[in-house]
């Protein structure tokens, strides 16, 4: 029994120097100095994270811990993107202004919607995040890209809103059969976008955008002859299928075009700009059609669609190339 002991208690001492061995050949932390597993952490000296952080940080190609963030100055670890809260009160409060001073036909509140709008740029000029990045425009591309794409949400969409009022309250079609009508409009879009995206890997992008104007704008004026002349659903056929395909043949395309403008940098803040520009002329368009089919006629207000297409249609073709440029934001 006592042989076995000492036999145990020296198979112990063997086991423990050789854990000390393999404890004192382990990798260095970011001092020089070698780890020592628990007695390091008793007196908390954290030397594996050290060396944790080291590595993520040389692969991901910094040198270290003191080392700049990969994406630049103020994007490193801690770093909170402020949101432009002022600037998204004072445009919520200018549009506001100004669609109800249309709809409601009050020139005190269409005021005071523009002095909220001119409000709006004014700070966007001036904060050093701003929600719509207004100095953007001074590129040619991205400007006219923005400026078409607001015009052609405005004259189609605010077209589209009065022609489904038309399809029900004039010639009497329920909303599911109003739906169902105008399939061949909104359903080539499913049909021509992967068309439309093998072409443009080809084709310059503005040439496909102004086809895509063009044909919404002829589209539209044949849309326009069929209420004027208060035609059967069978002589729309032919606007909607030319809006359709318009439709489609612009809005991928324009967003690439004016993306490939933007400086790298500035690309997430030019997303929500074109986005921003869209949705403002869809509203606006929805707005000032809507007031003058009331106060004038729908085929006044439809011809006044077309014409802003074919304004877009212009912007369009004269976008330039869409190459970046340096751009100082602030």
């Amino acid at each position: 029994g006592t042989g076995a002991a000492v036999e145990s208690a020296d198979r112990h001492r063997r086991g423990v120097g050789e854990t000390a061995r393999r404890r004192d050949r382990g990798p260095r932390c970011a001092g020089g100095r070698r780890h020592r597993g628990g007695a390091d952490r008793g007196r908390g000296d954290h030397a594996e994270p050290v060396v944790a952080v080291d590595l993520l940080d040389q692969r991901a190609g910094g040198g270290g811990p003191g080392a700049a963030h990969p994406m630049g100055a103020g994007r490193g670890r801690g770093t909170a993107v402020r949101l432009d809260l002022i600037g998204v009160a004072l445009s919520a409060a200018g549009l506001f202004g100004v669609v109800a001073g249309l709809l409601l036909a009050s020139p005190l509140a269409f005021a005071a919607g523009v002095l909220g709008l001119i409000a709006f740029v004014g700070w966007e000029l001036r904060t050093p995040t701003p929600a719509f990045p207004i100095r953007l425009l001074r590129l040619p591309v991205f400007a006219m890209s923005n400026l078409a794409g607001l015009l052609m949400y405005a004259g189609l969409f605010g077209a589209i809103f009065l022609l489904l009022r038309y399809f029900q309250l004039t010639l009497g079609f329920s909303p599911l059969s109003t739906g169902l009508r105008v399939l061949p409009w909104t359903g080539l879009v499913i049909l021509i976008a992967p068309v439309v995206g093998a072409l443009s890997d080809r084709i310059d992008a503005r040439r496909i955008i102004t086809v895509g104007l063009a044909l919404q704008a002829i589209g539209l004026a044949a849309l326009t002859v069929a209420v004027v002349t208060a035609a059967s659903y069978a002589w729309f056929l032919p606007g909607m299928v030319l809006c359709g395909a318009g439709m489609t043949a612009y809005i991928a395309p324009s967003g690439n075009l004016a993306m490939s403008a933007a400086p790298e940098q500035h690309r997430g803040p030019a997303a929500g700009a074109l986005t921003t520009t869209r949705q403002l002329g869809l509203v606006l368009g929805i707005a000032t059609l809507t007031v003058m089919s009331t106060t004038l006629s729908l085929s006044a207000a439809l011809w006044t669609a077309v014409a802003v297409l074919v304004a877009a249609t212009a912007a369009g073709a004269l976008a330039r190339d869409g190459r970046s440029v340096p751009l100082a934001m602030h």
